[in-house]
């Protein structure tokens, strides 16, 4: 009954209804959420920040923003792609004085790298067309920006998206490791329910969102 109230929702007016998302704590995300609530005054939201929800923690919410690397699996949602991220492979250079400069994904499974503790599969890293390493790892986060401070201070090979280690690739702090195949892109996605059609609610956020980050990227 309930979602068949919001669906007849669509034909009034005014867009309102309680929204509840679970995403990623991305700053950029924060002012494109309180745009969409200023632009739909009679929406309720509740948000909670998870970098990788449980399956169990994803009931009761409309929509789930979520990062992937590489083929998803089968979860039941509808999947849209919302931001895509080419990554690359860095060394801090006092980490490649100490041992060869990996060339092959076979040499970079012999070598210390900096990986997820939970979230985007951990292990293995995922590369291009399918290819897979299972690596080394003595150090396992949840966050990028700690994943890129250890790579920055020599603790391991990282898989950091382009963009946000450009500078310290220009200034040498950190290597580009070229190696014989490139990482899968970092993605964010949304997910919800996975009716045929998605609540208006979910719809009108999601044209906002594509919009809002299509400015940011243009």
């Amino acid at each position: 009954m309930n979602d068949a109230l919001e669906d007849v929702s669509q034909y009034g007016d005014t867009l309102s209804g309680h929204l509840k998302i679970i995403m990623p704590d991305l700053p950029f995300l924060a002012g494109i959420i309180a745009d969409f609530c200023l632009q739909h005054p009679q929406i309720q939201l509740s948000c909670d920040t998870h970098l990788n929800p449980s399956e169990g923690l994803l009931e009761g919410f409309d929509l789930v923003l979520r990062f992937g690397r590489g083929p998803l699996e089968d979860s039941g949602w509808v999947a849209r792609e919302i931001l895509r991220w080419p990554s690359v492979v860095v060394a801090a250079p006092q980490l490649l004085q100490g041992q060869p400069v990996p060339v092959s994904l076979d040499e970079l499974s012999r070598s210390p790298c900096i990986t997820t503790l939970s979230v985007l599969q951990g292990l293995p890293w995922r590369f291009k067309h399918e290819q897979t390493v299972q690596v080394q790892s003595g150090y396992k986060v949840n966050s990028g920006h700690m994943a890129k401070a250890a790579a920055l201070k020599g603790l391991g090979f990282a898989i950091l998206p382009a963009h946000a280690c450009q500078s310290e690739i220009a200034n040498g702090e950190l290597v580009h490791i070229e190696l014989a195949s490139e990482p899968e892109d970092l993605v964010l996605y949304a997910f919800y329910s996975g009716r045929k059609y998605p609540l208006e609610k979910v719809k009108v956020f999601l044209e906002h969102l594509q919009s809002r980050i299509g400015e940011l990227t243009a």
